[in-house]
């Protein structure tokens, strides 16, 4: 099912003379579109959205086939169909048994679309559970009406936390950014550390990453190579889009991330007081 989906984005993204890096910006990286072309990796609703709409399609033709256990965003496009003609009672039928399958953002979406169903039938307590947030999360609130002219206040989605983000020449670097740009890399393994120093009065941001044990073994077990050099040139290029900051990028062999008790030590600031 992901593989196909895959396929359709492929397809029809050719067809309308679209690059990756066209297709996922604004909201997205070449690397994440690659992946899902590739199959290696689930679309969420959101990115279905983003997708469809510069493809000139619905979310539902990139799925394809039809509606069963495999695609459940079948069933909260349905939902949200449903909801928007007011017929509430079924949207609930549907959306309350929808809970395996979906990503995390496409469950908040699905909550999302159950608050609404349950305060159009004025069942107003299930309608709007409270969410809880701890103190530190930077985020913003705001009380302009939505779209559908709604008052309560709402808030953005947290960007990080207080006590995780890092000051680097002025600019605020959340480590969770990094972490998302790295983990989008297919040749990367899972690890990376972050490390800040000093070079006279100006801050240097390293990110030091290593190879999954299949690139490197392809690769000859050497960092001196082309293919070594594009995939490093390639983060830096990505990190600096995200993090609005240029970073040195070291590219490691398997296993050369620092850890420590067997968890790797994900920042060291190394620039003093």
């Amino acid at each position: 099912m992901v593989a196909d989906v895959g396929a359709r984005i492929r397809s029809l993204r050719t067809a309308k003379g679209l690059t990756q890096a066209q297709l996922a910006d604004p909201l997205y990286t070449k690397a994440y579109i690659s992946m899902l072309e590739s199959g290696r990796t689930r679309a969420s609703m959101k990115a279905l959205e983003h997708i469809a709409a510069a493809l000139g399609v619905k979310p539902s033709d990139l799925l394809g086939g039809s509606a069963g256990a495999t695609t459940p965003q079948y069933e909260l496009i349905e939902s949200q169909s449903l909801v928007q003609q007011g017929r509430f009672a079924e949207a609930v039928a549907i959306l309350e048994r929808l809970e395996d399958g979906l990503s995390a953002a496409d469950q908040l979406m699905r909550l999302r679309y159950l608050a609404i169903a349950y305060n159009g039938m004025g069942q107003t307590k299930q309608a709007f559970p409270v969410l809880r947030y701890r103190t530190g999360d930077l985020c913003a609130l705001f009380a302009e009406p939505s779209r559908r002219g709604r008052t309560m206040v709402r808030m953005t989605k947290v960007k990080g936390r207080t006590d995780d983000m890092l000051i680097v020449r002025g600019v605020n670097v959340f480590p969770s950014e990094i972490e998302r740009v790295v983990l989008e890399q297919r040749e990367l393994a899972p690890h990376y550390q972050i490390r800040l120093s000093r070079d006279g009065a100006l801050d240097r941001l390293a990110v030091h990453v290593e190879m999954n044990a299949a690139v490197w073994e392809s690769f000859g077990a050497t960092t001196d190579c082309d293919g070594a050099r594009r995939i490093a040139a390639r983060l830096r290029e990505e990190l600096a889009t995200a993090l609005v900051l240029t970073a040195d990028v070291t590219l490691g062999a398997p296993g050369s991330v620092p850890r420590s008790e067997g968890k790797a030590v994900r920042v060291v600031d190394a620039r003093g007081g």
